[in-house]
């Protein structure tokens, strides 16, 4: 039983690393953004509040230090979800694998007792 809770924590572990790779290097462009010159943190700081829009505001007229480029979250989730996919349909495949040897071994002690009978 040790062994296969280290086996499905590796296989987790394995998961949790590939996602970040896949994650990161998508994810810096984001974190790394200035607006003319400026670092995204402190632009957003010095900006002014201007009159309050209840409604719906098309993107061309979102000043350009407020828009948030789709693209790589959307690659991000997507490469996320593929990620744990993968890694729950192989544990799921491993641990039967080793419910299907545990019963091949369970019908050879039955048929042994049964020859010694």
């Amino acid at each position: 039983m040790h062994t296969q809770r280290s086996s499905f924590t590796r296989s987790i572990l394995r998961a949790v690393v590939l996602t970040a790779i896949v994650v990161v290097p998508l994810a810096a462009p984001l974190g790394a953004s200035e607006v003319s010159g400026v670092p995204a943190v402190v632009a957003l700081q010095q900006v002014e509040p201007g009159p309050r829009s209840d409604g719906f505001e098309p993107v061309g007229q979102v000043p350009a230090q407020e828009q948030m480029p789709a693209a790589p979250m959307v690659m991000a989730a997507y490469g996320v979800v593929w990620v744990l996919t993968v890694a729950f349909v192989v544990s799921v495949w491993r641990r039967i694998g080793k419910v299907e040897q545990e019963l091949r071994e369970v019908e050879q002690r039955v048929a042994q007792e049964a020859r010694r009978k």
